[in-house]
């Protein structure tokens, strides 16, 4: 199992204990911020293209961006193009704009010809959703081959398993290239309890039964034939039975300073 690094923010990525043997996952939603429009196509891909210059013989994961309303505003978007956003809380931003989807996967399209860069979708709860996003991305490369773009021909595309819904039906998202699970999320999701690291630090020792649970729910997964990693800010094993399972690589959410 490789030791990657969760990249949410630029000040993560511009800090990173990296080498360029280590993969990489990459939340996008800090391309988005704090600007007064949206970034376009090719800015996107200038972007992407100069995060896929850190790891050269590893994969480094982008995930589309998942943009939502918070307490307070200093972070989010402010954009002409999206006035009502603040009143968004809890609209997954590549879903619920198709231009931003767009833009995003044509980005990473061209990106991944000249890197090894792969596409994650998150939140998604339903087969169909999988299905429908796929066949939106056949749609785009038909488009980039008609304009004579170079792009990747057969681009890696996988899940962030990070709903409840999706990981006791994981049996309907194997037709995705990948699959990475975000344990903190989906742990604080099982048990209701607060994202946060010493709340989940707290429970962590005593959820044996969860685990299991967590075990029976990943049965299904060809682990042999299917790349899998997962994402949390405690070590494979602290998550015993879970963290020991094949997984191909263990992407370290950085622990925030004061949460």
């Amino acid at each position: 199992m490789e030791l990657g690094w969760c990249v949410e923010n630029t000040f993560q990525l511009r800090n990173l204990p990296f080498s360029s043997t280590q993969p990489l996952f990459s939340e996008t939603d800090w391309v988005f911020q704090n600007r007064l429009t949206f970034p376009s196509a090719s800015e996107q891909y200038q972007v992407y293209l100069e995060c896929g210059n850190l790891g050269q013989w590893t994969p480094t994961i982008f995930c589309l961006a998942e943009l939502k309303a918070q307490k307070n505003h200093s972070g989010a978007l402010v954009s002409t193009e999206l006035k009502d956003f603040k009143e968004l809380d809890g609209y997954f931003l590549w879903k619920s704009y198709p231009a931003i989807f767009d833009s995003q996967v044509r980005a990473l399209l061209r990106t991944s010809y000249y890197r090894k860069a792969w596409i994650a979708l998150p939140r998604l709860r339903k087969k169909q959703e999988l299905n429908y996003t796929l066949k939106a991305i056949e749609t785009i490369m038909d488009d980039l081959n008609s304009q004579r773009n170079p792009f990747d021909r057969y681009p890696k595309v996988g899940v962030k398993v990070d709903s409840l819904i999706a990981l006791k039906h994981i049996e309907d998202f194997l037709l995705a290239d990948f699959l990475i699970f975000d344990w903190d999320s989906l742990t604080s999701q099982l048990l209701g309890i607060n994202h946060s690291y010493q709340m989940l630090l707290s429970y962590l020792s005593e959820m044996d039964q969860e685990l299991e649970t967590f075990l029976h729910w990943l049965e299904p997964i060809p682990f042999n034939d299917k790349w899998c990693g997962f994402i949390s800010r405690f070590p494979a094993k602290s998550w015993r039975g879970l963290g020991s399972l094949p997984w191909e690589a263990y992407f370290q959410r950085r622990r925030p300073e004061i949460e």
